[in-house]
């Protein structure tokens, strides 16, 4: 699959704050993913330039893939059973991290696709990199990880909860993962990151501020996380 330079990102907090190209984006995304052990979970996206213009060429997925807001249709028993599985490893949480670090503004029901074996592939990072301006939980126009609220029926007012209650829809990690998800992220190591983001020509250094502060919470990984999306 190739996209080119796209669409304009979107009116989210945060994501103008970045003027790198969608395309410069979905390179990016894939290869911090890689440096965080989760590239597995994202198609590989490699940037190339075509007559000087940079382009996005994605691993295709075929054709047994579907999104979660369709399986949310058909089989929403399906997917709560799949991200059920991807919670008991403490994986949606590493996801929640990748997104929070990187400022994705767009993690909705479409942008996360399962195939027939319960294969799940976190896609469209056009809109990742928000800057300093990224409000998760105060910007009606960015959207909480859909995996991390995945039990809950479609909520239209969720930005007009409390913090608090936000915070209760989203899912925890089994306490037996959270010795695991403080060493993978503690494991994280900035400087290859600000490289790899530099690298595509973004400003790496909101991402390393808001990987700083979860490093720095004294909260289980998990809750920390999901704080940041709930109350930031």
């Amino acid at each position: 699959m190739w996209t080119g330079e796209g669409a304009d990102p979107g009116p989210q907090a945060g994501i103008h704050n970045e003027k790198a190209e969608q395309s410069q984006r979905e390179a990016a995304f894939w290869h911090v993913a890689d440096i965080m052990d989760l590239s597995d979970d994202a198609p590989r996206c490699e940037l190339l330039f075509l007559d000087g213009k940079p382009v996005a060429c994605m691993e295709f997925l075929g054709g047994s893939y579907d999104s979660l807001e369709n399986l949310r249709e058909s089989d929403h028993g399906k997917m709560i059973r799949v991200l059920e599985e991807y919670r008991d490893r403490g994986r949606i949480h590493q996801w929640a991290v990748l997104d929070a670090v990187l400022g994705n503004v767009d993690r909705h029901f479409g942008n996360v696709l399962i195939d027939e074996d319960g294969t799940v592939k976190l896609i469209d990072h056009g809109s990742t990199f928000a800057g300093k301006g990224f409000d998760p939980a105060g910007d009606k126009a960015t959207f909480l990880p859909c995996y991390l609220r995945y039990r809950t029926p479609v909520i239209k007012d969720l930005h007009e909860m409390t913090p608090e209650d936000r915070m209760r829809k989203l899912e925890l990690a089994p306490q037996d993962k959270r010795p695991m998800l403080r060493a993978w992220l503690d494991g994280i190591d900035e400087a290859s990151l600000r490289v790899v983001i530099a690298g595509y020509g973004i400003n790496p250094e909101p991402s390393i501020a808001r990987l700083r502060d979860l490093k720095g919470s004294s909260e289980p990984v998990d809750v920390a996380v999901c704080r940041f999306w709930a109350e930031t």
